[in-house]
């Protein structure tokens, strides 16, 4: 896309004379890992960066402050705000405590007075980007699981009181590995219609995310992309269960989503 890139920015540029000198560099990393929906630690990994992880992390907070902060609403597609979800979800799980700063300062609006804290946001006005972080935390969760990525799948909001460990967690999908296969993570188990956030009371939800067990083991061949189309009548008996309190705090730093139970 090197010849649209640059024409959107040589017409920046035009009525931006400030930039004039500049060049962009554009990376690939943001949507390599959306389009394989990566987790972070899986890619600073590959990329061999342990030492400096830091500057992925910097990197993935300014990609997307970019895309909330200059992409207008008229513009955010279903596939922007899955984006969007997913980097923020990607964040909370890894540092969310400068993001939760920002979005406070920005959605929030300045303080009446200086002495004042910011006025608090509510993720769930809006309904669309809120159910995308909801669907992007329960899509990487599904990755975990599929992947047998018993610590990462525990990464969730815990309850302090009955804390899901990577052990239980194993324990508990391990009945559907045995009789169904592993558990599936593509473009049919990513569909919408897989994923159910019902109201449970103010500020209060209650979450339903289908497991579907891979292509070739119990639902036959895939066709020629790779991929079957869900059929909206199917019976799915594995979910993943969950709810979401933000009574206490409507934006909340990390993850939203607490996990419930897996089973079916």
């Amino acid at each position: 896309m090197a010849e649209q890139i640059y024409a959107f920015f040589n017409a920046y540029d035009d009525k931006h004379p400030w930039v004039s000198g500049e060049s962009i560099r554009p990376k690939a990393v943001a949507r390599d890992m959306v389009e394989g929906y990566r987790a972070f630690a899986d890619y600073v990994k590959e990329l061999g960066i342990e030492r400096s992880e830091g500057v992925l992390l910097r990197y993935l907070t300014e990609v997307y402050k970019a895309l909330v902060q200059n992409v207008p609403e008229r513009l955010r597609t279903d596939a922007v705000l899955d984006v969007i979800a997913y980097l923020r979800a990607l964040l909370g799980r890894v540092d969310s405590s400068l993001i939760t700063e920002w979005e406070t300062l920005l959605l929030g609006g300045d303080a009446p007075q200086a002495d004042a804290a910011p006025r608090p946001v509510d993720i769930s006005l809006d309904k669309r980007a809120f159910a995308a972080r909801v669907r992007a935390e329960l899509h990487l969760l599904v990755r975990a699981l599929s992947l047998q990525d018993w610590e990462a799948a525990a990464s969730l909001r815990q309850d302090d009181d009955s804390p899901w460990t990577p052990e239980t967690i194993q324990a508990a999908v391990q009945p559907f590995l045995d009789e169904l296969g592993p558990v599936a993570f593509d473009h049919r188990a990513r569909q919408p219609l897989h994923t159910r956030i019902t109201p449970a009371g103010p500020h209060q939800w209650t979450v339903r995310q289908a497991l579907l067990p891979q292509v070739g083991s119990v639902y036959g061949d895939a066709d020629a992309t790779g991929f079957e189309e869900a059929d909206p009548d199917e019976a799915v008996a594995w979910a993943i269960e969950g709810r979401i309190d933000l009574r206490a705090d409507t934006n909340p730093a990390g993850p939203l989503v607490e996990l419930v139970g897996i089973g079916e």
